[in-house]
Order: structure tokens, then C-alpha cells, then sequence
């Protein structure tokens, strides 16, 4: 009895749904109430700005679309002002769904980011898995836009921040429709046709400034008099740094660190000012703040200071300093306190991790008045240094996402586990984009690939289509300059996957199969295996299961023979056995996704191996019916996925154990939707909750049942889906008939053929009338019946999908049959049974559910390979097949058909054979022909039995000894005849009638193959 809780199903959940299409793949993810809910601390409290804040706090809750800018010189606040309005206005309950923040960095060239990245790191941030971000500019700004209105409709409005945008256009790429968001854009400019409000936000006043220089003061421990003359000098202060709060609270930091008083520093602001003439206004004083700041310190930390401003991302860790420092590393720690002492570096948004609190700007390049000569030779080697020590950390750190991979060197003990590899490569992520893009400028050619090499792993695990586009842009360029004609092939590889995963498949095959030949061309195997790899996973996306097949074969014979590189091996031998699967060649199928295990697990490579246990388990189980086996491979993929660290792979392969059946099968369906819910991934849950219902109904469960496949009806609605809808509400109502509760199963019926219109899918169509149909004929109202029944086997038959046709046919006879009209319902049933003749075995992966008839498959919950993309169901992925494993009625009544038929065909052979071999006598002919005549009175038995066993579920004992027994007598009986046809004991005499009687011969032992391998299926043996 099933003690497995289902009363959490269809609860409301806390977060907020998002769902749509990138591309042709849908999603639908539940993401956190709060958005990209702001790291660290909350911001201070600023002084001198009530009333700016005041304003902004009414500006952005007015009724309509509020839009507001606040422009500003740099160092005036406006980032500041923008996150305290922030926290001020969720304090006070308004936008609950958070505050995003999108810093586009638009002053500083090294660090400025394009639209189209900016918003791909803000949809990471705000939990949009990366498989579903589209590729271009347009395509995230959609997305972005349908992710804050999903936030509005549920009442949950966020405030986005575009901080920092370079230019109008870039702007204008990010603001969302109106209603969709509040938005408040920092912004040095004035931009051009936006629809809000602008406020210029000026300098503190003096009065302002000299308070926050006190304040500042008092916090760093220093109490100077409280007399005029005392007050006088700060507010000298205050006005020679311009009322800038950034330069105040520098210079404050800078007199404490110094012990000088206001009138000093108010002094040498004065005379670092007149040094900087070719500055004007807030730039002049904030370079000149900056150098007050260095000439407090020492030479080793305003020379950290400058190579740090190298950085490309938006902060750097100490390891990073250390990597530029070179010699003088071993300060690094000291330098970066006597730093933070002045205010010039703060504390990162995580642990180790800095950031320069100079505003960037383009006019305040790193090399200021002061610096010393050969600093531009230092600047080069340090970031040589970075580049050369960045690259082996990456290296190390992907060796444990891809241990199969070449390491030159590099120890993976450098990182606890592959959490922790991961940890770092997001966390050096800006960096590692950086100075990819600058690679070839800083360290030379050849450390820009080896850079390129060591981040593939990373960037194909996280689907970084940007920079995975400049690796590959950089490799060709670097290529063409060098005359490499391999290495542009190699890149031109890098380009064509780029393609796949943007959606653009024949764009794809295309530059594939250019790069491929190219390679064959000039002998370049390594880079010819790699095409062909990659043009099996095209050929899969455009629907060309055999040309995949034959490709992914290729690529992994080169790869194994020649190469020796395991990841092409893996990909190979993994594309074709799935492309095998999908045209039911289950045994080849199996063979070469062994291969990919095997050659996964040598690498130890964890992830791997688990997604092609994962495809091998899907084989054994919708192709071969083996639920057992399938089960345990399942069960394998669920032990490796944990290795590896992936969650989400690891629940989605415990769905497909719970689906593979047994005692906990429930119980493992339950946990896997449960703890998918759980992180948000609701396309997933709902996928393996219509499992559940589906195996809660064959168990007997409809009252469950019922539940569970109204909630993913419901569901389905939510997104969007009517097919997925109408699946479900047919489900629903199989399960209400079964409850007697007959009215509102037609009701639920009746539902789904409207969902099944609007879905405009023949085949779902199809099914729901069938469902209908069943509904009316169980309610008792046999003759409403008739008319959805009659357009259910019309639509089969126009799709030749016999197996709906042979449903909705003995649906419709039985109608009839009740209704009184029995000549066409004996007429139905003979184009049933008509229908059933022309189902063909075996079913391939994409075809009906075994176990459902009435019902068209639907994608089943299955894991794909890492970087194609994580998460993402492949084209023709398996059809869910019979939680019970043996297969349905129908399968193994056609192999025991084929098994029939095929043993008559040896039975007329062997009966030949025997009468052939007694003509001329002779020892061997005689013995021959004894076998032969046992051997076809067994043939014959057994395909009469067979013939009687068509409809059989399960093979008797006495069918199974037959099997083996005339399997054991077949091989002496192509031995004894090809002996005798060898001694010339055959009446066959002279060259040609021998030659036919071995070629009689090769057919007798195809036949036999092909009788043995369908009685194998038929019986399970």
C-alpha cells in the first residue's frame, strides 16, 4: 500500500513564476521573491542629501511609469543616492521585488561593458539559468522585461538601476516598456528622449561637506578642536574638494592616516591642483585627492594602486594583486590595508575580494603626474604575470569540471572540490573575460590561447556565449596572422557550435561541415574529429538522426584511433547512441553509449559518465521495456550526479529511477518533483508529476491520481502551454471515470479538446477526442460518443500514427457496439485490427507512451550533456514508456508476430535443406539432415506458438525452453551443412549451383538471426 504524502501538490509557493520560449526550448522557473537582493551590509545613511532623496522617493512611487535620471560630474554620489532610495523605499514597503542593479561601467574603457553583456550577467544574478538567456542584445532585453512584468503581475514591482550607461543607445536598449518596472538611471550625461524625469544632482554644499568631514573624522578616531578657527579650516577643506563627497571622505581618511591638519591638506590640494591644468572642475580635484591619498603612503601601495587600476572587472581578490605585485608580492597584504587606511580600496562583495573606490573615468588614466618613468614596461609585465598565473589557476580549477581534459601542469588539489573550482571561476569570472578580450595585447599569442584553451571547460559549463564568441574571434584572428590553416579550422569549429547553441542550426551544419572537410583536407584529425563531434549535435537538432549517427561514429573512431582525446570520444560515441535511440536501433544504440560511460568514467569525469548512464537507462527502458536494468543505470547517474555536485541532474535522474517502477517507485517520483520545485525549476517538477499521476493511476491511486494531474493542468495553464494542458486534463478525466464520477470527467474531457485546438497539434487533438470519447462511453452516453471518436481516428489516420488509431477505433467500436449499431462496429474493429498489423516495432524514442494509447507522448525529463546546453531536453528525446517496465501488450505481441513469421520462413528452408542433404547419402548429409528435420519440426511449434501468444503479456516456461532449445540447434545446423557442403555430399555439383547453395546458406543464417533476435525481445530472455 502507498504511504508516499501527495497533499503538497498544487500548494502555492513562495517566489515568482517566470515562463516563455527562448528560442524553440520553453522554460518556466520560479525565481526569488526579491530580486537580486543587494550583497553586504545596508548603504549608510548620507549626509547633505534628505532633500534628493525626499524628491527621488516621491518621483519613483508617483502613479504611471516613473523614469527618472540623475545626472551628475563623477564623485558627486549618484550611485549612492540611488542604492540608500533603494533600501529607503523597500523600508518603507515599496518594491518588493527588490532592487537590480545593471552597471554598465560607460566611463571607463577598460571595464565598460556592452548592453547585451550587462544583461546577461543581471539575468544570471536574478536566477535565470543560462540555457534559457537568448544570445543577442534584443533577445535579453525581452527576457529582462518579461521577468520584471512576471514581478508586477504578481504584485511584486522592482526598481531597476541603469547605472553608468555610455551612451543613449545603450540606454535605450535597457529601459523596459512602461509599467513594467520603476527605473532610476545614473548617468554622467543628459541622455536624449527619455520618457521620465531628469535631476541634476549637485555638489554638497559647504555647510553639507563640512559636516560629512566631521563625521568622517569622528569615525576614524580624530577629535580636533572645537574652535572657529577649527570649523574655518574644514570648511576650507570642503571647498577645495569641491563638495564632492568621494574626495571628502578621501581627503578626511588621508588627515587621519597623515595626522595633518585641514589647513594642510587644504594647502596641498591647492598646489596638486595647479599641477593638474589640463584638468578642469570635479576631474581636476579628484585626481588631485588621488595623489593627496598616494603621497601619504609608501611606493609599494600607490604602485599597487596603479597596476590594479589594470583590472578589468569591477573588483579584484588578493591573489590577483599579488599576481601583479611580481617581486614585491610579499607586501601585497600590507599595501592593500594601508590602502583601504585612506579610503582608496574597500572591501569586495565577498571574502578576499577588493574594490577601487576611485570613480572611474577616462580622463584619469592610471599614469598621473608623479608616476614614475618605465611605468608603462611595468604595467606590461604585470599583467604578463596575471595572465600567465590566471591562466594555471583556471586550469587547475577546470580540471574539476572536466577531468578529462589536458592539465599542462596544473594540480587540481589547488581546490578542495569541484564546489569549490567552481566557487572561483564565478567569483574571477568579469576577469577572466577581461582579459580574454585583452589577451593577445598583454601577454602575447600565445598565452591569449592558452588562456582561451584553459577557460573552454568553464565557459561551455556555464553557457558564456559572449565569451566563448571572443574566444573564438580571438583564436581565428591570432590564427590568420600566424598562417595556421589548423588553428583557423579549429576556431572556425568554436564558431559553428556558437551557432548551435544560438539556435541557428543550419548556420551550424554549414560552417561544421566547411571545417570538417577542411580538416579532412590537410590531414588535421584532431581538429576533423572535433567537427564531426559537433555536426553529430547539429544533425540531432534538425531532425537528422541518421547522418548524427553516422557523424558522432566517425568523430569517435578518429578520436579513439587516432587522437586520443577522450572528450571528442565521449561526445561522439554519446550523439550517436542518442541518434541511434531515436530511430529505435536500440542495440547499436546501447553499444555506442557504453562507450561513452566507459570512456567517461576513465577520465573520471563524474558528470559525464551520468548523463550517459542517464541516455543508456532511457534505451533499456522506452526501447527494450528492461525496466531493471534501466533502473540501476538510472540509479548510477543519481550516484554520480551527487558526486559532481549537480543537484538538479541528480533529482531529474531519481525521477527517471521512480519511473523505471519498483516498490519505491512513488516515493522516488514524489522526492525527485519535490526537490525540483524546490529549486525553482518548474518545467521539470511538472514533467515528472505527470509521471507520478500516470504511475498513481496504473496502481490503482485515481483519487491522487486525479489530484496530481489537476495541478499540472493547471499548471499548464499558467504557462501557457494548451498541449501540456490538454495531456493533462485527458488524464484527469481517465482518472474521474475510474472514480465513477463520470459528469465531470466528460467536463474535464471537454476541456482538453478545447486546449487541444488552440494547441493546433493533430496528434494531441487526437487523444483528447479518444479521452472524450471514453468519457461520453463510460457516462453511459455511447451515441455523444460516436461523433469525437469518428474525428479521433480520422486525424490518427491522416497523421499514420496507427497506434492512435488502433485506440480510438476499439474505443469507437465498443461505442457502437452499446449503441445497437453492430455492423459498423464490426466494421470498426476490423480496421483496428487492420490498424494494429501496421504498427512497427520497435518504437522509436519520440513515438506514442507504450503504456497510454489514448495519449500522444510528451518530452520526458531526461539530462543532457554538459555543454549542449546543462538542463536543456535534446530533440527527439526518449518517450516516457511503462513505469512496469515488461512493455506494453501491443509491443510484444508484434515482436511475437515477427518472431512467428520469421520462424515459418526457416521452417520452409530447413525442410529444403533436408531433402537436399539426403539426395546423394553420405555421413555428413545424413547427420545434416536429422538435425535439419528436428530443427524444423521445433521452427514449426514454435511459430505456431507464437502466432497463439500474440497478445501475451508475459512468455510461458514451455515458450521459453522452445526458444533456447532451437536456438542451441541452429548453429549445428549451419555447421553440419556448410560441412557437407564443403566434402561435396550435396547434390549441388560445379561452381555456380555450389556458390548459390552457400549463398541459399548465408540466408538460412540470416533468418535465423533475425527469428532468435524477436523471440529474444518477445520473451525477455
Amino acid at each position: 500500500m502507498d504511504t508516499v504524502d501527495w497533499s503538497w501538490v498544487g500548494r502555492a509557493r513562495e517566489g515568482v513564476l517566470c515562463h516563455g520560449r527562448t528560442g524553440d526550448r520553453p522554460y518556466a522557473v520560479r525565481l526569488p521573491e526579491v530580486l537580486a537582493p543587494p550583497a553586504g551590509p545596508p548603504p549608510a545613511e548620507l549626509t547633505g542629501r534628505d532633500a534628493e532623496l525626499d524628491a527621488l522617493r516621491t518621483a519613483l512611487t508617483a502613479d504611471g511609469h516613473p523614469c527618472v535620471v540623475v545626472t551628475g560630474p563623477p564623485g558627486v554620489g549618484k550611485s549612492a543616492l540611488a542604492r540608500r532610495t533603494g533600501h529607503a523605499l523597500r523600508s518603507d514597503g515599496h518594491f518588493p521585488g527588490g532592487l537590480l542593479t545593471i552597471d554598465l561601467h560607460g566611463s571607463d574603457h577598460v571595464r565598460r561593458q556592452l548592453p547585451g553583456r550587462a544583461l546577461g550577467l543581471a539575468l544570471r544574478a536574478a536566477g535565470l539559468p543560462p540555457e534559457h538567456i537568448p544570445p543577442g542584445p534584443a533577445g535579453r532585453a525581452a527576457l529582462l522585461h518579461r521577468t520584471l512584468a512576471a514581478y508586477a503581475d504578481q504584485g511584486r514591482r522592482v526598481l531597476l538601476h541603469l547605472d553608468d550607461p555610455a551612451t543613449d543607445d545603450d540606454l535605450a536598449a535597457l529601459l523596459p516598456a512602461p509599467g513594467r518596472a520603476a527605473v532610476l538611471v545614473t548617468a554622467r550625461h543628459t541622455p536624449r528622449d527619455v520618457p521620465g524625469t531628469v535631476r541634476g544632482l549637485p555638489p554638497l554644499s559647504t555647510t553639507d561637506a563640512t559636516d560629512l568631514l566631521r563625521t568622517e573624522l569622528a569615525a576614524r578616531g580624530a577629535r580636533g578642536p572645537a574652535d572657529a578657527a577649527h570649523g574655518l579650516e574644514l570648511r576650507r577643506l570642503a571647498k577645495a574638494c569641491g563638495g564632492l563627497p568621494h574626495a571628502l571622505l578621501v581627503a578626511a581618511a588621508t588627515m587621519v592616516r597623515t595626522g595633518t591638519t585641514a589647513a594642510d591638506t587644504s594647502r596641498e590640494l591647492d598646489r596638486l591642483r595647479a599641477g593638474l591644468g589640463r584638468l578642469d572642475g570635479p576631474v581636476q580635484t579628484l585626481a588631485a585627492v588621488h595623489l593627496l591619498a598616494l603621497g601619504a603612503l609608501g611606493s609599494g601601495p600607490a604602485r599597487l594602486l596603479r597596476l590594479t587600476r589594470l583590472l578589468p572587472g569591477p573588483d579584484f581578490s588578493t591573489e590577483n594583486a599579488r599576481d601583479l605585485a611580481g617581486p614585491s608580492a610579499g607586501t601585497v597584504a600590507a599595501d592593500l590595508a594601508e590602502l583601504l587606511a585612506v579610503g582608496l580600496v574597500a572591501p569586495g562583495g565577498a571574502p578576499d575580494r577588493w574594490r577601487p573606490t576611485l570613480p572611474a573615468d577616462d580622463d584619469l588614466p592610471p599614469a598621473v603626474p608623479g608616476t614614475p618613468a618605465g611605468a608603462a614596461d611595468e604595467a606590461r609585465e604585470a599583467l604578463e604575470r596575471l595572465v600567465r598565473a590566471h591562466t594555471e589557476r583556471v586550469r587547475a580549477a577546470c580540471l574539476h569540471l572536466s577531468p578529462g581534459q589536458p592539465g599542462h601542469g596544473a594540480d587540481p588539489r589547488a581546490f578542495a572540490d569541484r564546489a569549490a573550482a567552481l566557487a572561483r571561476l564565478d567569483a574571477e569570472h568579469p576577469t577572466s573575460a577581461g582579459l580574454l578580450r585583452r589577451a593577445a595585447t598583454t601577454g602575447g599569442p600565445d598565452a591569449a590561447v592558452g588562456l582561451a584553451q584553459a577557460l573552454d571547460p568553464y565557459l561551455e559549463h556555464g553557457l558564456h556565449r559572449d565569451e566563448l564568441a571572443d574566444a573564438a574571434a580571438l583564436l581565428r584572428a591570432l590564427a590568420g596572422e600566424r598562417g595556421d590553416p589548423g588553428a583557423e579550422l579549429a576556431a572556425q569549429v568554436r564558431f559553428g557550435r556558437l551557432h548551435g547553441l544560438d539556435g541557428d542550426h543550419e548556420e551550424a551544419l554549414a560552417v561544421l561541415r566547411g571545417a570538417a572537410e577542411g580538416a579532412r583536407r590537410i590531414r588535421h584529425w584532431e581538429v576533423a574529429a572535433t567537427a564531426l563531434a559537433a555536426l553529430a549535435e547539429a544533425w540531432r537538432a534538425v531532425g537528422r538522426p541518421a547522418e548524427a549517427a553516422r557523424e558522432g561514429r566517425r568523430a569517435a573512431a578518429i578520436a579513439a584511433r587516432m587522437t586520443g582525446d577522450a572528450e571528442v570520444d565521449y561526445r561522439g560515441s554519446l550523439h550517436a547512441g542518442i541518434a541511434l535511440a531515436e530511430q529505435g536501433r536500440a542495440k547499436a544504440a546501447g553499444k555506442d553509449l557504453s562507450r561513452a560511460v566507459q570512456v567517461a568514467e576513465a577520465a573520471g569525469d563524474q558528470l559525464r559518465a551520468g548523463v550517459a548512464n542517464v541516455q543508456l537507462g532511457l534505451v533499456g527502458l522506452d526501447l527494450m521495456g528492461r525496466a531493471v536494468p534501466a533502473g540501476a543505470l538510472f540509479a548510477l547517474a543519481v550516484h554520480a550526479f551527487r558526486e559532481a555536485g549537480d543537484r538538479r541532474r541528480e533529482l531529474v535522474a531519481l525521477g527517471l529511477v521512480g519511473r523505471a517502477g519498483g516498490d519505491l517507485g512513488l516515493g522516488l517520483l514524489a522526492e525527485a518533483a519535490e526537490g525540483l520545485l524546490g529549486l525553482g525549476d518548474e518545467l521539470a517538477a511538472h514533467l515528472v508529476l505527470e509521471e507520478a499521476g500516470d504511475a498513481l493511476a496504473e496502481a490503482g491511486q485515481y483519487e491522487q491520481a486525479a489530484a496530481v494531474h489537476r495541478a499540472v493542468a493547471e499548471f499548464r495553464a499558467r504557462v501557457g502551454d494548451p498541449a501540456g494542458r490538454a495531456r493533462a486534463l485527458t488524464a484527469l478525466a481517465s482518472s474521474l471515470g475510474r472514480l465513477a464520477r463520470h459528469d465531470e470527467a466528460v467536463s474535464r474531457a471537454a476541456e482538453a479538446v478545447a486546449a487541444a485546438r488552440e494547441s493546433a497539434s493533430p496528434a494531441v487533438l487526437s487523444a483528447a477526442l479518444s479521452g472524450l470519447g471514453r468519457s461520453l462511453h463510460d457516462g453511459g452516453r455511447p451515441l455523444e460518443a460516436v461523433d469525437p471518436l469518428h474525428e479521433a481516428v480520422a486525424l490518427a489516420a491522416e497523421q499514420d500514427d496507427a497506434s492512435a488509431e488502433v485506440w480510438a477505433l476499439a474505443l469507437l467500436g465498443s461505442a457502437l457496439t452499446v449503441a445497437g449499431r453492430r455492423t459498423e462496429a464490426a466494421a470498426a474493429f476490423r480496421r483496428s485490427r487492420a490498424a494494429v498489423r501496421r504498427v512497427q516495432e520497435p518504437v522509436p524514442r519520440a513515438a506514442v507512451h507504450p503504456a497510454r494509447p489514448d495519449r500522444p507522448a510528451a518530452p520526458t525529463v531526461t539530462v543532457v550533456e554538459a555543454t549542449v546546453p546543462p538542463g536543456a531536453v535534446p530533440p527527439g528525446a526518449a518517450a516516457r514508456g511503462s513505469r512496469s517496465g515488461g512493455g506494453a501488450a501491443s509491443e510484444k505481441g508484434s515482436h511475437l508476430r515477427r518472431a512467428s513469421t520469421a520462424y515459418a520462413q526457416v521452417t520452409v528452408l530447413l525442410a529444403v535443406a533436408a531433402w537436399a542433404a539426403f539426395a546423394p547419402g553420405g555421413p555428413w548429409a545424413t547427420a545434416a539432415a536429422v538435425v535439419t528435420g528436428v530443427s524444423a519440426v521445433l521452427a514449426l511449434v514454435a511459430g505456431l506458438a507464437f502466432r497463439n501468444a500474440g497478445g501475451a503479456d508475459v512468455a510461458t516456461p514451455a515458450q521459453v525452453a522452445l526458444q533456447a532449445v532451437w536456438t542451441l540447434l541452429a548453429v549445428p545446423v549451419l555447421l553440419l551443412h556448410a560441412l557437407s557442403l564443403m566434402r561435396g555430399e550435396l547434390f549441388l555439383t560445379g561452381p555456380v549451383p555450389s556458390l548459390a547453395g552457400f549463398v541459399a546458406y548465408l540466408v538460412l543464417a540470416a533468418l535465423v538471426r533475425r527469428a532468435g533476435r524477436f523471440g529474444a525481445v518477445a520473451l525477455g530472455v
